[in-house]
């Protein structure tokens, strides 16, 4: 009978954690991304030879602007010229960047800023990497 009475509640705490961590891995599994342009936090868009380019959008004095991150994943040092385009239009024209092993560089520029209003999206601005 004590038997009985100790593989019970054991029966039922493996059962309870199985299920639970069940529902845990299948949620891991889901890969759903959403992005909030709206929301101040750097969203990836674009990904070449190590390095990785992030956009956040800023809002400072009343206007919005791109402030871009560049991310070197190599364990090396790397330089690259990059420029940005939006359609036919070049907003930044081959601007030199070296950043050192796996570090991360911030650009925004203040004088000259990359505007973004209301009706863009960070897809229409196109990042080029040339080294």
């Amino acid at each position: 009978m004590t038997k009985k009475s100790i593989i019970y509640p054991f029966l039922v705490l493996m059962t309870i954690g199985s299920v639970s961590g069940g529902e845990l891995k299948m949620s891991t599994n889901q890969s759903i991304i959403t992005i909030d342009e709206n929301l101040n936090e750097w969203v990836l868009v674009k990904e070449d030879a190590g390095i990785k380019v992030y956009f956040m959008k800023v809002e400072e004095e009343g206007m919005c602007q791109i402030k871009i991150k560049f991310e070197n994943t190599l364990s090396q040092e790397v330089k690259f010229y990059w420029s940005i385009n939006k359609g036919d239009k070049t907003i930044i024209d081959a601007k030199q960047t070296i950043i050192s092993a796996n570090n991360s560089e911030i650009f925004i520029d203040y004088l000259t800023p990359i505007k973004f209003s209301s009706k863009d999206y960070f897809n229409e601005f196109i990042i080029s990497i040339s080294k």
